[in-house]
């Protein structure tokens, strides 16, 4: 009886200890902790993009609207995205509880729309799509974040896209009720891992409303931004005005318009030349900031 009891005695030991084991290590896998991002910073050129010399680390919330990340486990599984909006009290710092372990991270930051590849498994296929229209963009990657202890983590976002401004020298007439700038063969998409784009997307439209204090201005600009083509294709820019009820009242493409990652290319010229004849012929020179420095590359359009 006495071998029965200490047989019993000993299983009931094991057991409980297996047990305390087992819930031991499951509140290890199981435990979370803090990981702050701050993202205050991003990288911009002095007035944007007009200064020549020097970059400055600006705040996020005079150059974005949107702020996203995404954490990828060790293996580059999707694991969470955290998205914020202008309008939040906290915009520009991100907290996620992860667990114990190695990470990957991606930030995106915009003034506009973007959207992520949400079809993807793997890091390797995932992407950042501008949609129908590109607007100032900023990214960053994180290779690897190891979380073992609460900490905050400073990222400086870069920005992937090239800013286009087209400076209209005439005065805008009364019947253009908006102006469209379309870039063509812009990037398609933003790759994570390659920081480069792939494909081309044919089109993307940015449409300006023509207000009544416009049209008494010379030198009215307009600003859109394009993502780089990485593919090696020829870029190109079409500006085409319209009326009150859509009809294209002129239209001018501007071929061989380079589209550089951080970089300003301004299209100028006058546009409404002979629009009262029905003969308008619309004539630009496009210049490109080369890196902010004094020179530049001026390329005459007929």
């Amino acid at each position: 009886m006495k071998k029965h009891l200490l047989f019993l005695s000993l299983a009931l030991f094991l057991f409980s200890s297996c047990s305390k084991d087992d819930t031991n290590a499951a509140k290890t896998e199981k435990e979370k902790i803090p990981v702050t991002f701050s993202i205050s910073d991003l990288n911009v050129s002095v007035g944007d993009f007009k200064s020549a010399s020097t970059t400055l680390a600006d705040s996020v919330k005079k150059h974005a609207d949107y702020l996203s990340c995404k954490i990828y486990d060790k293996d580059g599984t999707p694991f969470t995205v955290i998205n914020q909006t202008k309008t939040a009290l906290n915009f520009g710092t991100i907290t996620v509880d992860l667990p114990v372990g190695t990470y990957k991270a991606a930030f995106a930051a915009s003034t506009g729309g973007f959207s992520w590849n949400d079809a993807n498994n793997y890091i390797g296929q995932d992407y950042i799509s501008t949609g129908t229209r590109t607007y100032d963009l900023f990214f960053k990657r994180i290779d690897e974040i190891k979380v073992n202890e609460p900490t905050t983590q400073e990222v400086t976002l870069d920005r992937i896209v090239s800013g286009i401004d087209l400076v209209v020298e005439d005065s805008i007439p009364s019947v253009v009720s908006k102006i469209s700038i379309i870039t063509k063969n812009e990037g398609g998409v933003y790759m994570v891992t390659g920081n480069y784009s792939m494909s081309s997307a044919p089109s993307r439209v940015a449409t300006f409303t023509i207000a009544s204090s416009d049209r008494r201005k010379f030198n009215k600009t307009f600003t859109t931004f394009a993502l780089p083509n990485d593919d090696g294709v020829s870029t190109s820019v079409e500006v085409t005005a319209y009326d009150a009820k859509n009809n294209a009242l002129l239209s001018k493409q501007v071929n061989n318009v380079p589209f550089i990652k951080n970089k300003k290319v301004t299209i100028q010229g006058k546009l409404f030349t002979g629009l009262s004849t029905g003969n308008a012929t619309p004539s630009f020179s496009i210049k490109v900031n080369q890196g902010w420095d004094t020179s530049t590359t001026t390329i005459k359009i007929p």
